[in-house]
């Protein structure tokens, strides 16, 4: 016996389509040559009225509007997106086949520090503990006001070699500094950005890329003390938010913008790939996974969104924050990300566990006020120390990259967090008002932040 085929059995009609209000349903039922009112008909009486009235003619209601069956079938195969050009074609295949490898190196490190720290827990205890301690010994080593520069610095990056710091102003000039003593080597001319340097992204040692509050996109090359873009890009109508580089293929650069979208481009064929929409309010998080096949964003509206770059396709959304996202970082390992948000808090997703319920994997009650940057740390520890057993036995060294993340908060405070117990470690305080970008060095030895003071500052352990 054959079993019955669900939508074989009755065809019923979709009544959820037809309009409830009283005025439209007089409308469609002037429309279908039928009386407006009848005496004694209630309002639900009329609606149950036009809808026989439709059945009887065929006639279905799709968004409000009045169609034939057949004609909803051709709306229903309609495809309701914009087919890619071959270029976005060529372009989600070289990340694709870039993303692959790297994707199978990550996991294999990921086994391989599992299998390190499930074999050696006496030793990896003692790790962590030092590691508590070394980041609760971080003070602040130095200060540095820019001369001529007025407004907050927005944002600040390490260099990838660590030997350079880049800031960004809301007077729209960009300061390249030397860490060692803070003083800045490098500036740009004024005018290339109108103002709000909110986005800065290093495309190597002595490349980086920029985005303001006008919308353009300038490419710096580090060279003379006085620096012109090398590339200009009409990125956004509106400011843009943030800046970020693939990881893998330098040229592929994001942008975030107060636009509701972030977008994809060819830094070096000066192209817009593709723009990604589904905020509802501005975007400022922006964060690519480290295999470069993943972007997530966050938007004031509260929802993190998680997009295939090999697709395009949004794959997971989540509504945790009482309040706007305005920064997101990946972890290096376990596709971990953070988010900031204006509710005070660094809430920590974890892409693998995400189910229907989009629960978050940890809450941390971060800052008391704003959380306005959040990174994990990316890197080996200066001096990496090696841990032994009960027996003193089996000395081991343990990575710390990925064990900790820092934030940056309007309550004027940077905050230092462990990674394994998602506890807040260390506050630093020093900054007279408040903290709008935080960013680690590789070596872990040092941290920079910088704000609406109007100045950058370096922490370092004790």
């Amino acid at each position: 016996m054959d079993l019955p085929v669900v939508n074989d059995v009755i065809s019923v009609y979709d009544t959820s389509q037809v309009p409830t209000l009283d005025e439209d349903v007089r409308h469609h039922l002037i429309q279908f040559g039928e009386p407006e009112v009848v005496a004694g008909e209630t309002i639900g009486d009329r609606r149950d009225r036009l809808i026989a009235k439709a059945q009887e003619l065929d006639y279905h209601f799709v968004d409000g509007d009045v169609v034939m069956a057949d004609e909803e079938e051709d709306a229903e195969e309609e495809d309701y997106y914009t087919p890619g050009n071959k270029s976005l074609v060529d372009v989600r295949n070289r990340i694709l086949q870039s993303s692959l490898p790297q994707a199978k190196v990550r996991v294999e490190r990921e086994y391989a520090h599992y299998q390190q720290e499930t074999t050696h827990p006496v030793q990896l205890l003692k790790f962590r503990r030092s590691l508590t301690s070394h980041l609760k010994s971080l003070a602040i080593a130095g200060t540095a006001s820019i001369t001529g520069n007025t407004r907050a610095i927005s944002v600040t990056r390490y260099s990838p070699s660590n030997e350079l710091i880049a800031c960004g102003s809301w007077n729209g000039c960009v300061y390249i500094m030397d860490p060692q003593n803070l003083q800045v080597k490098h500036q740009s001319v004024p005018g290339h950005h109108s103002e709000k340097v909110s986005g800065l992204s290093w495309l190597d040692s002595q490349r980086l890329i920029t985005g303001g509050g006008e919308g353009k996109l300038n490419l710096w090359k580090v060279g003379e003390e006085y620096l012109h873009p090398s590339t200009t890009i009409e990125a956004h109508e509106n400011r843009i938010t943030k800046v970020v580089v693939h990881p893998h293929i330098k040229e592929y650069v994001m942008s975030a913008s107060s636009d509701h979208t972030w977008k994809l481009f060819d830094i070096t064929k000066q192209e817009e790939l593709c723009a990604f929409e589904g905020h509802s309010r501005e975007v400022y998080g922006l964060g690519c996974h480290p295999d470069g096949s993943v972007v997530a964003s966050g938007g004031l509206d509260g929802i993190t969104r998680w997009w295939d770059l090999r697709s395009g396709r949004n794959i997971i959304t989540v509504h945790g924050h009482a309040s706007g996202v305005y920064s997101l970082d990946f972890s290096p390992f376990n596709s971990l990300v953070a988010t900031a948000s204006g509710d005070g808090t660094v809430k920590i997703w974890d892409m693998r566990r995400l189910d229907a319920k989009n629960q978050e994997l940890a809450t941390i009650p971060a800052h008391t006020k704003l959380v306005s940057d959040v990174k994990w740390y990316y890197g080996k520890l200066p001096k990496p120390q090696t841990f032994t057993d009960e027996n003193d036995e089996n000395p081991t060294t343990f990575s710390a990259e990925g064990k900790f993340l820092v934030s940056g908060s309007y309550d004027w405070t940077v905050g230092v967090h462990n990674a394994d117990s998602w506890i807040k470690v260390a506050s630093l305080e020093g900054h007279t008002d408040k903290v709008m970008s935080v960013d680690i060095a590789t070596d872990g030895g040092k941290l920079i932040s910088a704000g609406w003071d109007r100045t950058i500052k370096m922490w370092q352990v004790d």
